[in-house]
């Protein structure tokens, strides 16, 4: 039993590589963009007294009780206290402005540009603009609400970001792996497996989950319609096939996907049905929500592995890059952008690929391709 406990213990609060935080930070910082983006556009109908959810509506929805009270019966009453930094605010011109801010903290969030703190200053301004209107909340913006909080504790920022690319340049980072601690990476498994268990329970009590005909009434209904799907995905058999398939795929990801050698069967299961519903249903967002996650599922050192594992097969099509005068910081930071060692730099005189080559093969330099000339200036 001591040694069950030793070994829950070290997966749970192991240290290890954070390069798979690191790529679901980007993930959310991308899907964040869009979802923060959708709500600015129309933000009159969702934050306003003018829209479809004045303030009383929060107020009826959420309670105006402190978080310890009497109710009418004149028992002791407890609510939730509730983050809402806007909650006296009435202007629909500040919730214009804070959508503004919480898109642009998204973007900074993607790149990992001053992590730690953007990723505290976007879940707070997240949770508020969520109660704040809590009416229109779906399933997505709980999802991408939690994920925030979790990167917001997470060590997210010290793999696959611009903090790392510049500690390295500035010679702040020393050169080679990261370890840092997981156990965020290990709450955000355990609580996508708590969603998948519920989901589970909560639809096996259903008669019509039961009974196998449960996937029939969503592709009846006229709200979720969204792309052509063939006729016979409707009808028998297949009907009862997805219904149950659905509930065997959810239980595999709160049980089966823990075990290593069936992991990559069970999480490509959840992906494809996720990327059905995707295709199928308008629900915003969600599928890739719960996808991004999947990444989580697999320590930093595997997914680096994998990454040298690709730039072995694409070999071929490897250059070399000088670039003379660099300190051994700044050609650490170049490096660090180059996943799959397709770039070989060095500092000597010699004959060199184009600086667009060099890029093209090095995807953590992606981000700064768009912007003109910039690439050249910094390799000055």
């Amino acid at each position: 039993m001591t040694a069950t406990f030793k070994t829950i213990d070290r997966w749970m609060f192991g240290w290890g590589s954070p390069t798979s935080l690191g790529i679901l930070r980007i993930a959310v910082g991308f899907l964040a963009i869009f979802n923060q983006t959708f709500l600015a556009w129309q933000y009159r109908d969702w934050y306003s007294d003018a829209g479809f959810t004045p303030r009383w509506v929060a107020t009826r929805w959420l309670g105006e009780l402190p978080a310890f009270a009497l109710d009418s019966s004149g028992r002791n009453s407890l609510s939730i206290p509730r983050v809402n930094l806007l909650a006296t605010i009435s202007d629909s011109r500040v919730m214009l402005a804070v959508l503004v801010i919480t898109v642009i903290l998204s973007i900074f969030l993607m790149i990992g540009l001053w992590t730690k703190s953007v990723a505290i200053a976007l879940a707070l301004l997240v949770m508020s603009l969520q109660h704040q209107s809590p009416a229109i909340l779906h399933g997505g913006d709980t999802v991408i609400r939690l994920l925030i909080m979790y990167l917001a504790l997470s060590p997210c920022g010290l793999a696959c970001s611009v903090d790392r690319l510049i500690g390295l340049w500035k010679g702040r980072i020393a050169p080679g792996p990261v370890v840092a601690p997981l156990w965020t990476q290990r709450v955000i498994q355990v609580n996508l497996a708590i969603l998948y268990l519920m989901a589970v329970w909560t639809k096996w009590i259903g008669f019509t989950w039961q009974n196998g005909y449960a996937t029939w009434y969503p592709n009846r209904l006229a709200e979720f319609e969204r792309f052509w799907i063939p006729e016979f995905m409707r009808q028998y058999p297949m009907v009862p096939i997805t219904t149950y398939g659905t509930l065997l795929v959810e239980f595999a990801m709160v049980s089966l996907v823990f075990y290593r050698p069936y992991r990559k069967w069970v999480l490509a299961l959840g992906v494809g049905m996720h990327l059905f519903i995707e295709y199928s249903m308008n629900i915003p967002l969600f599928s890739w929500l719960m996808i991004i996650q999947y990444i989580c599922f697999y320590d930093g050192e595997e997914v680096t592995g994998w990454s040298k594992r690709v730039g072995e097969r694409l070999r071929r099509y490897r250059v070399k890059f000088s670039l003379p005068d660099k300190s051994q910081g700044q050609l650490a930071a170049l490096e660090a952008t180059d996943p799959f060692d397709l770039v070989e730099i060095d500092s000597q005189e010699e004959k060199s690929a184009s600086l667009a080559a060099a890029m093209i093969r090095s995807p953590g330099a992606w981000w700064i391709c768009w912007i003109p000339g910039f690439a050249r200036r910094i390799l000055k």
